[in-house]
């Protein structure tokens, strides 16, 4: 077993309908975003010194799991990507990034 994922990035953004009755289109708001991002994930089959190796046997097996860059993100004044084009979105997700400036709820590397 060998299995490799990077560069993950979901975002989720909830933009108020109406805040205490007023139209939103007479509002200037942020949506309310949260998101997941991954920098990788690697997990693979291993001997039992825990060296990588493609494993034929049926019996005991051993797996190495390594995580990076793993962020758990919530805001409450960031910019929507709503109406950004495809590149645009592309390039936005791409590049959210750690700063002390966010509210991340937890941060691993």
């Amino acid at each position: 077993l060998q299995l490799t994922i990077e560069n993950v990035h979901f975002r989720y953004e909830h933009i108020p309908s109406k805040l205490g009755g007023v139209p939103p289109e007479n509002i200037k708001t942020n949506p309310i975003s949260f998101g997941i991002t991954l920098k990788s994930i690697r997990a693979y089959s291993t001997n039992q010194d825990w060296q990588p190796t493609f494993n034929e046997t049926l019996g005991l097996s051993h797996k190495i799991v390594n995580i990076q860059g793993v962020s758990f993100y919530g805001s409450i004044d960031s910019p929507s990507f709503t109406l950004l084009s495809g590149k645009e979105f592309e390039l936005a997700m791409k590049t959210i990034t750690v700063s002390k400036s966010d509210d991340y709820l937890m941060i691993v590397f």
